[in-house]
């Protein structure tokens, strides 16, 4: 047989001496071929004598014998040598011919010899790529029939219908049935020798799991492998202990092609006979198994297979010898060696269990061992099988620890779960028994139709769910349960299929009891109808705009108030068109203002209507939230005309007050002047020491009285104008540019902060650094800062001067209260408390003075510098 490798012995046979030259000029020089020529039939018949060549390459035309008869007769020496035939152009029935007579190739001659030598290498090539790979499927299959029939058990193999395709020697032993009887046979022919019937055996539950299991007792399963024992008859009433092992046989793509089956008489034990006789035929079966196969006799390691010193990482000379306990993971070492010790002082302990090895990279494997006691160079030793499990174990736990995670969350569910198949409920959880009123037992394979009212509901819901289930997967409807008590309630209803490959299998049911959803659903919508009503009535603007401003409600109310007609609004109308312009920015800014920090107390605007008209108004608003974003605003809007009107009769009311308080104030300070020009002019009439006494309480009692008339100037504008928005770092930097702060550091920790005061706000601060300047002493520092609590804000004005005693801290901001005129803290609480500020002093003594103002939410903001 011709290797690859080597040379390709090319035999050319034709009388044309010009063809054999070109052949000899073109393929001769291929370092592949080795080329023979033959002027004829005969000739080339003499050659094949001395020796096959690889491919023969043939004319037709030949003296003697033509070039099919030379074929033929290569052929009816039984070889199947590969040939090629070379024709005339036109000589297409000598193709025909030469083909129906079973010619490998064919090859017309004439045209350029480089074209004609180079396809003739082409298929000399391609035929023998084709010839070497027949021969090696049928060497293999011949080296695999040939290992078969030399393999010491028993064993026979089907294909994928059944029939038995090999039949080894030692099966014709154990059965006395040649392999001639019964290769070919289907129909569990190859179970009538061990059974003397025709019936499904352990081959069979390789690919049919539910076959044969009756006759064996302790199936395993091993990877790709099943084995087993079983107990059969012989002739004569003998009965005989089987070993038998199956597995599956695949192609090279892993499709199944069939099934083998070994089978080993274990009545006796005679493995160590069979050992020492047949040790050369079962080494190549040790050394190839993928088990790690162990000898151990008294707590040392004897030998190991291959696939075992390849587990553990070990060499054939550093095992020979060694502890069993360097294999066996620290936890089992006791039990392991216990059970050795004992197996081979001949107690009974357990052939099969599992313990945890360390293999070669460190990790822990679960083995399970099964162990068989033999004599070893004449003492008793140990044949340990030992199979890795680590992946079947894994997976199990992973099996239970799921298994358990989905029972848990079945049992502890807060909605209904039951599973259902054909309409009959398999099981449910406790939630699924509290909704419908019945105990566990009482549902366990009834009918679903138990739980509905009528026929016809329980069908729509059947076919509602299934459809749903066909097209997406899922089905889900709203339906209602009649309870075990008679009661009625709603249910949001969902299933899926146990196993979607499988329309048949057991569906899964979800259900939630949406009695008290429904009932709440249906109490909102008639409170927010009720709400609507009274929106409706309402002689406000209500309205909800969208976080763009585009109004998306308004009551009847905004029609008549702002000129628009219901059609306006379904065409579209922003909140800013209401408006004038000028006023738009700030609402703009006041709108963004909602949307990011919330609620927003209420802004003047000057509104526009419809056909230009302005009237003023007042527009407090919300931010809309749904699920924890916001999506619009929502709030009123109410026309200020009539108070505008009523603050401008005031405002002229209180102008002509203070216009006459201003005049009597005047006059009052000017006579106040003379008296104190009197007395001072009557203290220097007088020496009597009881009259210059007298003049001096006079005198006193007068500034006291021209300190008061000037406090009434100022309590007077408190109020007097509208309170707006402050830069409390610009109130504090202008009231200081109006105070000698020569050598006293000023600190301000208050950017972007404003407030929401009167107007007189600047005076408060102007007072508060009057008095550390005034009353500090030691004074080297003031520092204003600001920190949140909780919703509200504190601005801390705070100096390092001789502070405020304990027993002063609340009198401070009594009226009259102070060594200087006594009004000026006075003052600052009730211009702060304008806007529902409040003001304390919270320092320590002799530490400093601080004061601390409460700002409350919704009075302050940050601004962007």
């Amino acid at each position: 047989m011709a290797d690859r490798t080597l040379m390709i012995t090319v035999l050319m046979v034709d009388d044309d001496m010009s063809l054999l030259d070109d052949a000899h000029r073109y393929l001769g020089r291929d370092p592949e071929i080795r080329l023979e020529t033959a002027l004829s039939g005969e000739e080339a018949l003499r050659l094949f004598q001395g020796g096959k060549p690889d491919v023969i390459v043939s004319g037709f035309d030949l003296p003697g014998m033509n070039g099919i008869e030379l074929f033929r007769t290569v052929r009816e020496r039984n070889s199947e040598i590969p040939f090629i035939i070379v024709t005339e152009g036109g000589h297409e029935d000598v193709v025909i011919d030469a083909l129906n007579a079973g010619v490998d190739f064919y090859l017309r001659k004439g045209g350029e010899p480089t074209a004609l030598f180079a396809e003739l290498s082409k298929f000399i090539r391609q035929i023998m790529n084709c010839c070497l790979t027949e021969r090696s499927l049928r060497q293999s299959e011949n080296l695999l029939r040939t290992i078969i029939d030399h393999l010491p058990d028993a064993t026979f193999a089907i294909d994928t219908n059944g029939r038995v395709v090999a039949w080894n020697h030692a099966i014709e032993t154990m059965t006395g049935v040649p392999s001639g009887e019964m290769i070919g046979k289907g129909d569990y022919e190859y179970a009538i020798p061990f059974y003397g019937t025709r019936r499904p055996v352990l081959i069979d539950m390789v690919t049919k799991p539910e076959e044969g299991i009756a006759l064996y007792n302790e199936i395993k399963h091993n990877g790709h492998f099943i084995e087993a024992e079983t107990m059969i008859s012989r002739p004569g009433g003998k009965e005989r202990i089987l070993w038998v092992k199956a597995t599956l046989l695949v192609d090279d793509n892993g499709n199944p092609e069939g099934a083998i089956e070994s089978i080993r008489d274990i009545s006796e034990n005679r493995l160590q006979t069979i050992l020492r006789e047949g040790e050369a035929k079962y080494r190549q079966l040790v050394d190839h198994a993928r088990i790690a196969i162990v000898v151990a006799q008294e707590g040392k390691i004897r030998f190991m297979n291959p696939f075992g010193l390849e587990v553990f990482g070990l060499t054939p000379e550093s095992v020979a010898g060694m502890p069993m306990e360097q294999l066996i993971h620290p936890d089992d070492r006791s039990m392991v060696l216990t059970r050795h010790e004992q197996r081979l002082a001949g107690k009974t302990v357990p052939s099969s269990y599992t313990f945890r090895i360390i293999d070669r990279n460190g990790s822990v494997r679960s083995i399970e061992i099964n162990v068989i006691m033999f004599s070893w160079e004449g003492k008793p030793a140990t044949l340990n099988l030992l199979f890795d499990i680590t992946e079947r174990r894994n997976a199990e736990a992973l099996l239970r620890e799921r298994e358990a995670v989905l029972r848990s969350i079945f049992t502890a569910s807060p909605v209904g779960i039951a599973m259902i198949a054909e309409s009959t409920i398999l099981e449910v959880n406790d939630t699924f028994c509290v909704m419908t009123g019945y105990a566990p037992g009482e549902l366990i394979n009834q009918r679903t139709r138990v739980l509905y009212d009528d026929d016809t509901e329980y069908t729509a819901v059947v076919n509602t769910i299934a459809d749903g289930i066909r097209t997406t997967g899922t089905g889900s409807v709203e339906t209602h349960w009649r309870r075990k008590d008679g009661s009625i309630v709603d249910i949001l209803l969902q299933s899926t299929l146990i196993d979607p490959a499988s329309p048949e299998s057991a569906q899964s049911s979800v259900a939630m009891d949406i009695t008290e959803q429904n009932k709440a659903a249906a109490e909102l919508g008639a409170s927010e109808q009720r709400f609507k009503d009274m929106a409706e009535m309402l002689p406000q603007t209500i309205f909800e705009a969208d976080t763009s401003g585009n109004l998306t409600y308004v009551n009847r109310q905004t029609f008549p108030s702002f000129g628009f007609t219901p059609e306006d609004y379904r065409r579209g109308i922003n909140i800013l068109d209401a408006l004038i312009p000028e006023d738009r920015d700030r609402a703009r800014e006041n709108i963004g203002r909602i949307m990011e920090e919330g609620r927003h107390p209420g802004s003047q605007y000057t509104a526009q209507r419809k056909d230009g008209t302005t009237f003023p108004v007042m527009i407090s608003s919300a931010p809309i939230m749904k699920d924890g974003k916001t999506t619009g605003l929502r709030g009123f809007v109410i026309d200020i005309s009539e108070i505008k009107k009523a603050e401008m009769a005031l405002k002229r009311a209180n102008e002509r007050l203070n216009l006459m308080n201003s005049i009597t104030r005047h006059d009052i300070l000017n006579q106040i002047t003379v008296l104190q020009g009197f007395l001072a002019l009557g203290k220097e009439k007088t020496f009597a020491a009881d009259m210059l006494s007298l003049i001096s309480k006079l005198e006193m009692a007068t500034e006291t009285i021209r300190r008061q008339i000037g406090f009434t100037r100022d309590y007077q504008d408190i109020g007097a104008q509208s309170p707006g928005w402050f830069s409390v770092e610009a109130l504090i930097r202008t009231a200081a540019s109006m105070l000698p702060m020569a050598g006293v550091a000023l600190t301000i920790d208050v950017e972007g902060i404003a407030i929401f005061a009167d107007p007189l706000v600047e005076k408060v601060f102007y007072n508060l650094l009057e008095n550390a300047l005034r009353y500090g002493e030691t004074l080297t520092t003031i520092s204003i800062s600001a920190r949140p609590d909780q919703d509200d804000l504190i601005i801390m004005i705070g100096d390092d001067g001789i502070g405020i005693p304990v027993s002063e801290k609340k009198r401070v901001f009594n009226r009259g209260y102070g060594k200087n005129t006594g009004y000026g803290l006075f003052l600052a609480r009730e211009i702060l408390s304008i806007t529902g500020m409040t003001i304390q002093e919270t320092g320590a003594p002799e530490s400093g003075a601080c004061f601390s103002i409460r700002v409350p939410a919704g009075e302050f903001r940050h601004e962007i510098p």
